[in-house]
């Protein structure tokens, strides 16, 4: 199995296009220029019985990082569609690993879209996966401290982000930055307050979804079945039976099994240190 692309221009049905442009012309009114703010996403539109996925392309390079993402979970909702499961019964951890393998499956077509700088994407691209897998950890383990203690005030708060940030390697070193600004910059993650602990999702499916990295060096087509495999899972099975049900049951590894952090870190690690193309088996 491999991805073709083609040019192609469809025609969608009257209702689909009424649907459409009601929704772009109600998002298109948040932003003064097209240009103002990048918004990718993908959702089920029920009534038509198909995916939707929405992309206002800025021309940077978060440009095909967003949009193979969101691409990850239509492509998931084509299949739930013909096995009658549907996403709303799916935990976020097994759909986000959809969406950031896909992230990872179209690698070996980044020169359609960089060029001579496609290896420099790739590991950008790599880099960023992985800096999203600590950034989730610290926004954890951040609400884990302060949801246990309702008595803690703004000023221990600032300086519990701050100590935790150090912690994970992730403080903002800038002249822009100081220490005092960055200590309070947690104010800003919205997820603290509508969505308590959705990050750790992202963190999660990460690990699971980096190891199609490995997987696709190793044989490009048995990579693609694979993920083949896993968006066709029941939407009921829980997190750890869907990496259970594909491939012989030990293919895609659980980050809750001893040393399996440490053997992807060192994975990443030479794929970061390589040329952005090999990928040694670490046992």
């Amino acid at each position: 199995m491999k991805f073709t692309f083609i040019e192609k221009k469809m025609a969608p049905s009257g209702s689909l296009r009424a649907y459409a442009e009601k929704k772009v012309s109600k998002i298109d009114r948040l932003f003064r220029t097209e240009s103002e703010a990048n918004v990718t996403f993908s959702t089920m539109l029920y009534t038509l019985n198909t995916p939707f996925l929405f992309a206002n392309m800025d021309g940077s390079e978060q440009d095909v990082f967003s949009i193979s993402h969101e691409f990850g979970h239509c492509f998931a909702m084509w299949q739930q569609l013909k096995t009658g499961s549907h996403s709303e019964g799916r935990s976020m951890d097994v759909c986000e690993i959809h969406s950031q393998a896909m992230q990872l499956l179209i690698f070996p077509y980044y020169e359609i879209f960089y060029g001579d700088q496609a290896q420099v994407a790739r590991r950008y691209d790599v880099y960023t996966m992985a800096a999203g897998i600590l950034t989730a950890a610290l926004n954890d383990e951040f609400q884990e401290k302060i949801y246990n203690d309702p008595t803690v005030t703004a000023e221990q708060l600032d300086e519990l982000y701050y100590q935790l940030a150090q912690e994970y390697g992730l403080v903002v070193s800038s002249p822009y930055v100081d220490a005092n600004t960055f200590a309070k910059s947690w104010f800003t993650t919205n997820q603290y307050f509508d969505t308590p602990f959705y990050a750790i999702d992202y963190a999660l499916s990460a690990c699971v979804a980096m190891q199609f990295l490995q997987l696709m060096q190793q044989d490009e087509e048995t990579a693609l079945q694979l993920y083949h495999q896993l968006v066709q899972q029941p939407s009921d099975l829980d997190f750890l039976s869907v990496l259970q049900a594909v491939g012989d049951g030990k293919t895609l590894r659980s980050p809750f099994e001893g040393g399996q952090l440490e053997a992807l870190a060192e994975q990443l690690q030479a794929f970061l240190d390589g040329d952005g193309q090999q990928l040694e088996q670490v046992a």
